[in-house]
């Protein structure tokens, strides 16, 4: 069986719901957002490892904490949170988003 890679899963649900935004919460080297096929990425990372407006349409270099107390109602069709990978802030990823 092939691997199936995140951004492959996410790109199908976005063409499935037509997607016009995405939030990535943690976009590291850019492997993922570099990837996405929808037309607004947002993307949130405080320590990137790439230039992050490179492939994204609006990019935060700060922590997901500040950006969702900054930044209210800011609605997206598809949030992908791989940011911090410690339950308690992913549970208030999930909670904020």
């Amino acid at each position: 069986m092939d691997k199936l890679f995140r951004y492959e899963l996410i790109n199908y649900i976005a063409k499935l719901n037509n997607a016009q935004s995405y939030l990535e919460i943690g976009i590291h080297d850019g492997a993922c957002m570099q990837r996405i096929e929808i037309p607004n990425r947002t993307g949130i990372d405080p320590n990137s490892k790439c230039p992050g407006q490179k492939w994204c349409t609006q990019f935060y270099p700060f922590t997901s904490d500040i950006y969702f107390r900054a930044i209210k109602n800011e609605k997206f069709d598809i949030i992908f949170i791989d940011g911090l990978h410690r339950g308690e802030q992913v549970v208030k990823d999930i909670d904020n988003s």
